[in-house]
């Protein structure tokens, strides 16, 4: 399963699947470095792996997106 990683706050990450579902995971299941807005694969019993190509062509785009609001 693919989750969004929404916000990291005291050891503990909010995770969000498809629709919006949310999903709360230690920081220590996480991998190291792990970051607000990564995309991650994977599920609590076999552990996650960030996807780092994912993660950097949605940044691109919400960074597109926020460009154009700028401009208008």
């Amino acid at each position: 399963m693919r989750y969004s990683v929404d916000s990291i706050k005291e050891g503990k990450a909010v995770l969000l699947l498809p629709g919006n579902e949310q999903f709360v995971a230690e920081l220590s299941e996480l991998p190291e470095g792990v970051r607000e807005g990564d995309l991650l694969e994977g599920d609590p019993q076999r552990g996650y792996r960030i996807l780092p190509e994912e993660t950097a062509s949605k940044r691109k785009k919400l960074y597109r997106r926020m460009n154009l609001l700028a401009e208008k």
